[in-house]
């Protein structure tokens, strides 16, 4: 599969999920980063509008959610939470690295 560059212009939340099925990024990479992006109103009513805020949650559910984040997980977003100090760019690098971490110097 290819992703679509015109995608990102027309209809970019496809475009992200293009380059997640094309392996060009990871699910979690894509969630970070838009996690790390958005503010904190924006997220929580995201998780409204998609039935993940408390209020849409029940006891039973609340037992359960160890189950769906592991140890590694937790520590990665936990590593993110404390990164977002309202600085998108720096947030990111203290959880991704910097460009310059990724520049192959010849």
């Amino acid at each position: 599969m290819s992703v679509n560059k015109n995608d990102f212009e027309t209809r970019p939340a496809h475009y992200a999920l293009e380059l997640v099925d094309d392996c060009t990024v990871s699910a979690e990479a894509v969630l970070a980063q838009c996690l790390t992006y958005m503010s904190d109103d924006d997220i929580r009513q995201m998780l409204d509008a998609n039935d993940l805020s408390p209020r849409h949650m029940n006891d039973d559910d609340e037992a359960d959610d160890d189950e769906f984040v592991d140890d590694d997980e937790a520590v990665h977003f936990q590593r993110i939470n404390e990164s977002m100090d309202g600085d998108h760019e720096t947030a990111l690098e203290s959880v991704y690295g910097s460009n310059d971490d990724y520049r192959d110097d010849e």
